[in-house]
Protein backbone atom coordinates (compact mmCIF):
# COMPACT_ATOMS: atom_id res chain seq x y z
CA UNK A 1 0.00 0.00 0.00
CA UNK A 2 1.42 3.11 -0.88
CA UNK A 3 1.63 6.09 1.77
CA UNK A 4 -1.31 8.26 -0.66
CA UNK A 5 -3.48 4.79 -0.61
CA UNK A 6 -2.56 4.41 3.58
CA UNK A 7 -3.50 8.25 3.63
CA UNK A 8 -6.40 7.63 2.13
CA UNK A 9 -7.85 4.86 4.12
CA UNK A 10 -6.58 6.80 7.12
CA UNK A 11 -9.02 9.23 6.68
CA UNK A 12 -11.77 7.31 5.21
CA UNK A 13 -11.75 5.96 8.72
CA UNK A 14 -11.54 9.75 10.15
CA UNK A 15 -15.23 10.17 8.00
CA UNK A 16 -16.70 7.97 10.09
CA UNK A 17 -15.08 8.61 13.19
CA UNK A 18 -16.81 11.71 12.64
CA UNK A 19 -20.19 10.68 11.53
CA UNK A 20 -19.69 8.16 15.11
CA UNK A 21 -19.24 11.11 16.88
CA UNK A 22 -22.54 13.23 15.54
CA UNK A 23 -24.38 9.79 15.98
CA UNK A 24 -22.92 9.48 19.41
CA UNK A 25 -24.23 13.17 20.46
CA UNK A 26 -27.45 12.39 18.71
CA UNK A 27 -28.13 9.41 21.02
CA UNK A 28 -27.58 11.23 23.92
CA UNK A 29 -29.76 13.95 22.92
CA UNK A 30 -32.20 11.50 22.15
CA UNK A 31 -32.37 9.34 25.11
CA UNK A 32 -33.10 12.97 26.89
CA UNK A 33 -35.83 13.65 25.14
CA UNK A 34 -36.92 9.71 25.69
CA UNK A 35 -37.16 10.54 29.76
CA UNK A 36 -39.73 14.37 29.02
CA UNK A 37 -43.39 13.17 29.24
CA UNK A 38 -45.16 16.32 28.04
CA UNK A 39 -47.89 15.36 30.55
CA UNK A 40 -46.12 17.44 33.28
CA UNK A 41 -46.63 18.50 37.04
CA UNK A 42 -45.23 21.18 38.73
CA UNK A 43 -44.16 20.49 42.23
CA UNK A 44 -44.83 16.70 42.94
CA UNK A 45 -43.76 16.02 46.43
CA UNK A 46 -42.25 12.75 45.97
CA UNK A 47 -43.44 11.41 49.61
CA UNK A 48 -46.90 12.32 49.26
CA UNK A 49 -47.42 10.24 45.50
CA UNK A 50 -44.91 7.34 48.09
CA UNK A 51 -47.19 7.22 51.39
CA UNK A 52 -50.45 6.36 48.78
CA UNK A 53 -51.28 2.70 48.73
CA UNK A 54 -50.43 1.41 45.24
CA UNK A 55 -53.32 -1.11 44.97
CA UNK A 56 -55.99 0.91 45.55
CA UNK A 57 -54.50 3.68 42.61
CA UNK A 58 -54.35 0.13 40.56
CA UNK A 59 -58.05 0.09 42.29
CA UNK A 60 -59.32 2.60 40.40
CA UNK A 61 -57.92 2.36 37.47
CA UNK A 62 -59.91 -1.09 37.03
CA UNK A 63 -62.75 0.76 37.90
CA UNK A 64 -65.75 0.83 35.88
CA UNK A 65 -66.52 4.68 37.12
CA UNK A 66 -64.65 7.39 34.89
CA UNK A 67 -63.99 9.54 37.20
CA UNK A 68 -62.53 6.72 39.39
CA UNK A 69 -60.14 5.98 36.19
CA UNK A 70 -59.25 9.41 35.90
CA UNK A 71 -57.92 9.68 38.90
CA UNK A 72 -56.29 6.40 39.26
CA UNK A 73 -54.69 7.11 35.96
CA UNK A 74 -53.44 9.89 37.57
CA UNK A 75 -51.97 9.39 40.18
CA UNK A 76 -50.08 5.99 38.34
CA UNK A 77 -48.38 8.52 36.02
CA UNK A 78 -47.22 10.21 38.86
CA UNK A 79 -45.76 6.98 40.15
CA UNK A 80 -43.98 6.40 37.02
CA UNK A 81 -42.82 9.66 37.38
CA UNK A 82 -40.66 8.92 40.11
CA UNK A 83 -38.30 6.64 38.53
CA UNK A 84 -37.45 2.77 37.64
CA UNK A 85 -38.02 1.45 41.09
CA UNK A 86 -41.44 3.24 41.12
CA UNK A 87 -41.84 1.81 37.64
CA UNK A 88 -41.08 -1.65 38.37
CA UNK A 89 -43.65 -1.70 41.00
CA UNK A 90 -46.70 -0.75 38.43
CA UNK A 91 -45.02 -2.77 36.00
CA UNK A 92 -45.87 -5.99 38.94
CA UNK A 93 -49.35 -5.33 39.10
CA UNK A 94 -50.22 -6.04 35.91
CA UNK A 95 -51.55 -2.95 34.76
CA UNK A 96 -50.13 -2.11 31.38
CA UNK A 97 -53.32 -3.89 29.18
CA UNK A 98 -55.39 -2.08 31.25
CA UNK A 99 -54.16 0.71 30.55
CA UNK A 100 -54.12 0.03 27.01
CA UNK A 101 -57.78 -0.31 27.29
CA UNK A 102 -58.28 2.52 28.69
CA UNK A 103 -57.03 4.13 25.53
CA UNK A 104 -60.34 3.24 24.07
CA UNK A 105 -62.43 5.42 26.07
CA UNK A 106 -63.61 8.41 23.23
CA UNK A 107 -65.94 9.90 25.89
CA UNK A 108 -62.78 11.75 27.80
CA UNK A 109 -59.32 13.04 25.85
CA UNK A 110 -57.97 13.46 29.48
CA UNK A 111 -58.46 10.16 30.30
CA UNK A 112 -56.95 8.96 27.19
CA UNK A 113 -53.89 11.72 27.65
CA UNK A 114 -53.37 10.22 30.63
CA UNK A 115 -53.06 6.66 29.73
CA UNK A 116 -50.94 7.53 26.69
CA UNK A 117 -48.76 9.25 29.27
CA UNK A 118 -48.37 6.09 31.58
CA UNK A 119 -47.41 4.32 28.38
CA UNK A 120 -44.75 6.73 27.35
CA UNK A 121 -42.98 7.02 30.50
CA UNK A 122 -43.13 3.04 30.62
CA UNK A 123 -41.12 3.14 27.34
CA UNK A 124 -38.74 5.88 27.82
CA UNK A 125 -36.82 4.06 30.34
CA UNK A 126 -33.53 1.38 29.84
CA UNK A 127 -35.35 -1.54 30.58
CA UNK A 128 -36.52 -3.46 27.09
CA UNK A 129 -38.94 -6.22 28.91
CA UNK A 130 -40.89 -3.29 30.05
CA UNK A 131 -41.60 -1.70 26.73
CA UNK A 132 -41.75 -5.41 25.75
CA UNK A 133 -44.62 -5.50 27.64
CA UNK A 134 -46.06 -2.25 26.28
CA UNK A 135 -45.93 -4.02 22.99
CA UNK A 136 -47.02 -7.39 24.04
CA UNK A 137 -50.47 -5.29 25.35
CA UNK A 138 -50.85 -4.26 21.78
CA UNK A 139 -50.76 -0.56 22.81
CA UNK A 140 -49.29 0.26 19.29
CA UNK A 141 -52.15 -0.75 17.14
CA UNK A 142 -54.13 2.01 19.50
CA UNK A 143 -51.96 4.61 19.89
CA UNK A 144 -51.55 4.51 15.73
CA UNK A 145 -54.88 4.96 15.75
CA UNK A 146 -54.91 8.07 18.23
CA UNK A 147 -52.56 9.73 15.93
CA UNK A 148 -56.13 10.23 14.27
CA UNK A 149 -57.89 11.97 17.33
CA UNK A 150 -59.43 15.13 16.89
CA UNK A 151 -57.93 16.24 20.15
CA UNK A 152 -54.37 17.86 19.75
CA UNK A 153 -53.02 16.97 22.67
CA UNK A 154 -54.46 13.48 22.41
CA UNK A 155 -52.17 12.77 18.86
CA UNK A 156 -49.70 15.06 20.79
CA UNK A 157 -49.29 12.35 23.36
CA UNK A 158 -49.81 9.49 21.15
CA UNK A 159 -46.81 10.26 18.91
CA UNK A 160 -44.45 10.61 21.80
CA UNK A 161 -45.42 7.40 23.13
CA UNK A 162 -45.00 5.91 19.57
CA UNK A 163 -41.35 7.34 19.39
CA UNK A 164 -40.31 6.21 22.74
CA UNK A 165 -41.13 2.72 21.57
CA UNK A 166 -39.34 3.03 18.16
CA UNK A 167 -36.54 4.60 19.88
CA UNK A 168 -36.11 1.77 22.08
CA UNK A 169 -34.44 -0.72 19.68
CA UNK A 170 -34.86 -1.93 16.06
CA UNK A 171 -37.23 -4.59 16.78
CA UNK A 172 -39.47 -1.92 18.62
CA UNK A 173 -39.39 0.39 15.84
CA UNK A 174 -39.93 -2.20 13.23
CA UNK A 175 -43.12 -3.19 15.29
CA UNK A 176 -44.27 0.26 15.28
CA UNK A 177 -43.72 0.60 11.40
CA UNK A 178 -45.29 -2.71 10.64
CA UNK A 179 -48.67 -1.24 12.92
CA UNK A 180 -48.51 1.61 9.84
CA UNK A 181 -47.99 4.52 12.33
CA UNK A 182 -45.48 6.20 9.66
CA UNK A 183 -48.41 7.24 6.99
CA UNK A 184 -50.37 8.81 9.64
CA UNK A 185 -47.34 10.71 11.14
CA UNK A 186 -46.30 12.01 7.83
CA UNK A 187 -50.15 13.40 7.32
CA UNK A 188 -49.37 15.29 10.71
CA UNK A 189 -46.08 16.87 9.59
CA UNK A 190 -47.42 17.60 6.20
CA UNK A 191 -51.23 19.02 7.65
CA UNK A 192 -49.67 21.01 11.11
CA UNK A 193 -48.75 24.61 10.79
CA UNK A 194 -44.40 25.10 11.17
CA UNK A 195 -45.29 26.88 15.05
CA UNK A 196 -47.16 24.01 15.78
CA UNK A 197 -45.58 21.69 18.81
CA UNK A 198 -46.75 18.51 17.56
CA UNK A 199 -44.29 19.33 14.49
CA UNK A 200 -41.27 18.88 17.35
CA UNK A 201 -42.54 15.51 18.44
CA UNK A 202 -43.39 14.43 15.32
CA UNK A 203 -40.10 15.17 13.20
CA UNK A 204 -38.29 13.64 16.29
CA UNK A 205 -40.97 9.78 16.19
CA UNK A 206 -39.92 10.12 12.51
CA UNK A 207 -35.91 10.41 13.17
CA UNK A 208 -36.12 7.04 15.21
CA UNK A 209 -38.44 5.35 12.55
CA UNK A 210 -35.56 6.22 10.05
CA UNK A 211 -32.98 5.47 12.62
CA UNK A 212 -30.97 3.23 14.44
CA UNK A 213 -28.97 -0.65 14.40
CA UNK A 214 -29.81 -2.44 12.30
CA UNK A 215 -31.44 0.33 9.54
CA UNK A 216 -34.46 -0.41 8.70
CA UNK A 217 -34.62 -1.55 4.68
CA UNK A 218 -35.56 1.64 2.66
CA UNK A 219 -39.27 0.25 1.73
CA UNK A 220 -40.00 0.63 5.07
CA UNK A 221 -38.62 4.32 5.20
CA UNK A 222 -39.28 4.88 1.23
CA UNK A 223 -42.65 6.83 1.63
CA UNK A 224 -40.94 9.53 4.22
CA UNK A 225 -38.39 11.00 2.10
CA UNK A 226 -40.55 13.27 0.11
CA UNK A 227 -41.88 14.77 3.12
CA UNK A 228 -38.44 14.44 5.03
CA UNK A 229 -37.49 17.50 2.09
CA UNK A 230 -40.41 19.15 1.89
CA UNK A 231 -40.45 20.32 5.27
CA UNK A 232 -36.61 20.64 5.51
CA UNK A 233 -37.03 23.41 2.45
CA UNK A 234 -40.59 24.73 3.76
CA UNK A 235 -41.57 24.14 7.59
CA UNK A 236 -38.00 23.23 9.08
CA UNK A 237 -37.28 26.86 11.15
CA UNK A 238 -37.55 25.08 14.25
CA UNK A 239 -33.63 23.93 15.43
CA UNK A 240 -35.52 20.76 16.79
CA UNK A 241 -37.51 19.84 13.89
CA UNK A 242 -34.40 21.13 11.52
CA UNK A 243 -32.05 18.88 13.48
CA UNK A 244 -34.41 15.70 13.52
CA UNK A 245 -35.13 15.80 9.65
CA UNK A 246 -31.60 16.47 8.76
CA UNK A 247 -31.58 13.00 11.05
CA UNK A 248 -33.90 11.28 9.03
CA UNK A 249 -32.55 12.31 5.40
CA UNK A 250 -29.33 10.99 6.68
CA UNK A 251 -30.11 7.73 8.22
CA UNK A 252 -32.10 7.11 4.98
CA UNK A 253 -28.88 7.95 2.83
CA UNK A 254 -26.95 5.39 5.16
CA UNK A 255 -29.38 2.38 5.29
CA UNK A 256 -28.56 1.20 1.94
CA UNK A 257 -27.46 1.75 -1.39
CA UNK A 258 -31.21 2.17 -2.81
CA UNK A 259 -31.94 5.12 -0.12
CA UNK A 260 -28.93 6.70 -0.80
CA UNK A 261 -29.46 6.77 -4.40
CA UNK A 262 -32.85 8.03 -4.05
CA UNK A 263 -31.53 11.13 -1.40
CA UNK A 264 -29.50 12.19 -3.97
CA UNK A 265 -32.07 12.21 -6.64
CA UNK A 266 -34.09 14.26 -4.32
CA UNK A 267 -32.09 17.16 -4.80
CA UNK A 268 -31.53 18.61 -1.33
CA UNK A 269 -28.01 19.92 -1.44
CA UNK A 270 -28.80 23.44 -2.06
CA UNK A 271 -31.00 23.73 1.31
CA UNK A 272 -28.28 21.66 3.27
CA UNK A 273 -25.69 24.41 2.00
CA UNK A 274 -28.11 26.85 3.43
CA UNK A 275 -28.12 24.62 7.12
CA UNK A 276 -24.53 25.17 7.39
CA UNK A 277 -24.71 28.78 8.75
CA UNK A 278 -23.02 30.10 11.62
CA UNK A 279 -26.21 32.08 12.17
CA UNK A 280 -28.07 28.81 13.12
CA UNK A 281 -27.66 26.33 16.21
CA UNK A 282 -24.67 23.88 15.93
CA UNK A 283 -26.83 21.21 16.20
CA UNK A 284 -28.97 22.17 13.02
CA UNK A 285 -25.33 23.00 11.56
CA UNK A 286 -23.91 19.59 12.86
CA UNK A 287 -26.61 17.59 11.56
CA UNK A 288 -26.73 18.74 8.46
CA UNK A 289 -22.71 18.77 7.93
CA UNK A 290 -22.64 15.22 8.52
CA UNK A 291 -25.55 14.71 5.81
CA UNK A 292 -23.37 16.30 3.52
CA UNK A 293 -20.56 14.21 4.29
CA UNK A 294 -22.69 11.18 3.97
CA UNK A 295 -24.26 12.27 0.80
CA UNK A 296 -22.06 14.01 -0.80
CA UNK A 297 -18.27 13.17 0.08
CA UNK A 298 -18.21 9.37 -0.14
CA UNK A 299 -18.94 8.36 -3.88
CA UNK A 300 -18.91 10.16 -7.38
CA UNK A 301 -20.91 13.23 -6.23
CA UNK A 302 -17.68 14.67 -4.20
CA UNK A 303 -16.28 16.36 -7.98
CA UNK A 304 -19.41 18.36 -8.30
CA UNK A 305 -20.18 19.45 -4.50
CA UNK A 306 -17.00 20.42 -3.24
CA UNK A 307 -16.42 23.98 -4.51
CA UNK A 308 -15.17 27.56 -3.25
CA UNK A 309 -19.02 28.24 -1.97
CA UNK A 310 -18.91 24.83 0.40
CA UNK A 311 -14.94 25.62 1.86
CA UNK A 312 -16.41 29.18 2.09
CA UNK A 313 -19.10 27.92 4.58
CA UNK A 314 -17.21 25.83 6.00
CA UNK A 315 -14.47 28.58 6.89
CA UNK A 316 -17.28 30.36 8.33
CA UNK A 317 -18.41 27.81 10.52
CA UNK A 318 -14.78 26.78 11.83
CA UNK A 319 -14.79 29.43 14.54
CA UNK A 320 -18.51 28.04 16.22
CA UNK A 321 -16.89 26.50 19.42
CA UNK A 322 -18.90 23.00 18.88
CA UNK A 323 -18.46 23.29 14.88
CA UNK A 324 -14.22 22.94 15.05
CA UNK A 325 -13.71 19.49 14.90
CA UNK A 326 -16.17 18.53 12.84
CA UNK A 327 -15.72 21.03 10.42
CA UNK A 328 -12.01 20.12 10.13
CA UNK A 329 -12.98 16.58 9.26
CA UNK A 330 -15.00 17.74 6.28
CA UNK A 331 -11.99 19.69 5.10
CA UNK A 332 -9.83 16.51 5.23
CA UNK A 333 -12.67 14.18 4.07
CA UNK A 334 -13.64 16.97 1.09
CA UNK A 335 -9.51 16.53 0.03
CA UNK A 336 -9.15 13.02 0.19
CA UNK A 337 -12.36 12.16 -1.43
CA UNK A 338 -11.51 14.41 -4.71
CA UNK A 339 -10.31 13.13 -7.58
CA UNK A 340 -9.46 16.78 -8.90
CA UNK A 341 -7.36 17.43 -5.41
CA UNK A 342 -4.93 20.18 -6.31
CA UNK A 343 -8.10 22.30 -7.83
CA UNK A 344 -9.54 21.94 -4.11
CA UNK A 345 -6.04 22.68 -3.04
CA UNK A 346 -6.96 25.93 -4.77
CA UNK A 347 -10.64 26.72 -3.42
CA UNK A 348 -8.90 25.85 0.26
CA UNK A 349 -6.05 28.12 0.21
CA UNK A 350 -8.91 31.19 -1.71
CA UNK A 351 -11.20 30.52 1.38
CA UNK A 352 -8.40 31.17 3.64
CA UNK A 353 -9.17 27.48 5.22
CA UNK A 354 -5.24 26.72 5.69
CA UNK A 355 -4.38 30.01 7.95
CA UNK A 356 -7.71 29.25 10.06
CA UNK A 357 -6.45 25.76 10.38
CA UNK A 358 -3.14 26.77 11.41
CA UNK A 359 -4.63 29.32 13.79
CA UNK A 360 -6.44 26.32 15.12
CA UNK A 361 -3.15 24.19 15.74
CA UNK A 362 -1.79 27.08 17.26
CA UNK A 363 -4.39 27.69 19.94
CA UNK A 364 -7.11 24.79 19.81
CA UNK A 365 -7.55 22.03 22.94
CA UNK A 366 -5.86 18.75 22.13
CA UNK A 367 -9.18 17.34 19.98
CA UNK A 368 -9.18 20.10 17.72
CA UNK A 369 -5.41 20.64 17.38
CA UNK A 370 -5.19 17.41 16.29
CA UNK A 371 -8.00 17.19 13.58
CA UNK A 372 -6.53 20.38 12.27
CA UNK A 373 -3.37 19.55 12.59
CA UNK A 374 -4.03 16.41 10.10
CA UNK A 375 -6.30 18.94 7.66
CA UNK A 376 -3.12 21.29 7.46
CA UNK A 377 -0.69 17.65 6.61
CA UNK A 378 -3.30 16.87 4.01
CA UNK A 379 -3.41 20.20 2.35
CA UNK A 380 0.51 19.46 2.37
CA UNK A 381 0.36 15.60 1.30
CA UNK A 382 -1.92 16.24 -1.55
CA UNK A 383 -0.69 20.09 -2.98
CA UNK A 384 1.50 20.03 -6.46
CA UNK A 385 5.19 21.14 -5.91
CA UNK A 386 3.83 24.33 -7.60
CA UNK A 387 1.41 24.98 -4.72
CA UNK A 388 3.63 23.96 -1.85
CA UNK A 389 6.37 26.41 -3.18
CA UNK A 390 3.27 29.39 -3.02
CA UNK A 391 1.43 28.72 0.43
CA UNK A 392 4.00 27.39 2.23
CA UNK A 393 5.33 29.48 4.51
CA UNK A 394 6.82 30.21 8.62
CA UNK A 395 3.29 29.32 10.06
CA UNK A 396 2.93 26.58 8.37
CA UNK A 397 6.04 24.93 9.24
CA UNK A 398 5.26 25.80 12.82
CA UNK A 399 1.97 23.77 12.95
CA UNK A 400 3.86 21.14 11.71
CA UNK A 401 5.85 21.42 14.79
CA UNK A 402 3.04 21.96 17.14
CA UNK A 403 1.81 18.47 15.67
CA UNK A 404 4.89 16.57 16.16
CA UNK A 405 4.06 16.60 19.91
CA UNK A 406 0.79 15.31 20.05
CA UNK A 407 0.59 12.44 21.92
CA UNK A 408 -1.20 10.90 18.42
CA UNK A 409 1.03 8.93 16.22
CA UNK A 410 -1.03 9.00 13.74
CA UNK A 411 -1.41 12.39 13.49
CA UNK A 412 2.69 13.10 13.90
CA UNK A 413 3.22 10.26 11.12
CA UNK A 414 1.04 12.69 8.97
CA UNK A 415 3.29 15.45 10.19
CA UNK A 416 5.91 13.88 9.28
CA UNK A 417 4.98 13.09 6.21
CA UNK A 418 4.17 16.51 5.13
CA UNK A 419 7.74 18.01 6.47
CA UNK A 420 8.72 15.08 4.11
CA UNK A 421 6.86 16.75 1.16
CA UNK A 422 7.65 20.02 1.68
CA UNK A 423 11.71 19.10 2.06
CA UNK A 424 11.32 17.00 -1.39
CA UNK A 425 9.85 19.99 -3.25
CA UNK A 426 12.56 22.00 -2.01
CA UNK A 427 14.78 19.14 -3.12
CA UNK A 428 13.54 18.89 -6.43
CA UNK A 429 14.04 22.97 -7.03
CA UNK A 430 17.85 22.29 -6.32
CA UNK A 431 18.47 24.73 -9.32
CA UNK A 432 16.80 27.38 -7.54
CA UNK A 433 19.07 27.65 -4.43
CA UNK A 434 17.13 30.09 -2.92
CA UNK A 435 13.45 28.16 -2.73
CA UNK A 436 15.97 24.64 -1.80
CA UNK A 437 17.58 26.65 0.96
CA UNK A 438 14.38 28.44 2.45
CA UNK A 439 12.59 25.03 3.24
CA UNK A 440 15.56 23.96 5.38
CA UNK A 441 16.74 26.84 6.70
CA UNK A 442 12.62 26.94 7.86
CA UNK A 443 13.28 23.99 9.35
CA UNK A 444 16.41 24.44 10.54
CA UNK A 445 15.54 27.81 12.09
CA UNK A 446 12.42 25.61 13.88
CA UNK A 447 12.82 23.32 17.12
CA UNK A 448 11.11 20.69 14.71
CA UNK A 449 14.70 19.51 13.78
CA UNK A 450 15.55 17.83 17.36
CA UNK A 451 11.87 16.44 17.73
CA UNK A 452 12.36 14.52 13.85
CA UNK A 453 16.13 13.51 15.43
CA UNK A 454 14.47 12.35 18.94
CA UNK A 455 11.53 10.35 16.66
CA UNK A 456 13.91 8.86 14.45
CA UNK A 457 15.61 7.24 18.05
CA UNK A 458 12.59 5.98 18.68
CA UNK A 459 10.93 2.03 17.86
CA UNK A 460 7.35 3.12 16.31
CA UNK A 461 7.48 1.64 13.04
CA UNK A 462 6.17 4.37 10.84
CA UNK A 463 6.66 7.19 12.61
CA UNK A 464 10.56 6.13 13.10
CA UNK A 465 11.04 5.08 9.46
CA UNK A 466 9.54 8.27 8.60
CA UNK A 467 11.80 10.40 10.95
CA UNK A 468 15.13 8.67 9.92
CA UNK A 469 13.71 8.99 6.23
CA UNK A 470 14.01 12.90 6.85
CA UNK A 471 17.08 12.97 8.99
CA UNK A 472 19.09 10.97 6.47
CA UNK A 473 17.70 13.25 3.06
CA UNK A 474 17.35 16.14 4.49
CA UNK A 475 19.42 17.22 7.83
Amino acid sequence: MTTLDADIVSHRRSYYQMTDFHKNTRLFSMTKRRKEVSVRDHGIERSNIVKQDLASMAAKVHSTDRDLQLGGTVLIRKRLMLGRQETAKVIQLGLVPRIVELLSREDSAELQVEAVGCLSIIASGVVYKWTKDVLDSRAVPALVKLLLSPKDKVQEQAVHALGNIAGDCAESRDHVSANGALTPLLRLLLEKDAKDPILRTASWTLSNLCGGYPFPPFEQTKAALPVIVDLIKTKGKDKDVLTDLCWSLFYISEATAEGHKAVLAAKVSQRLLELLSPQLPAEVANAALCCVCKIYLTNDQTEGFINLDFLSKLANLLPVKNMKEQVCRTITTSIITSRNKHAIIEDVIEAQLLKRLIKEVENAPFRVKRVAGQAVANVILCSSPEQIRRFVDKDCVNAMDIILELNDLGSVHLALQGINKILKVGQEQQLDVEVSSSYAASFAEAPALEKIRYLSSLHVGDVSDTAQQIVDMYM
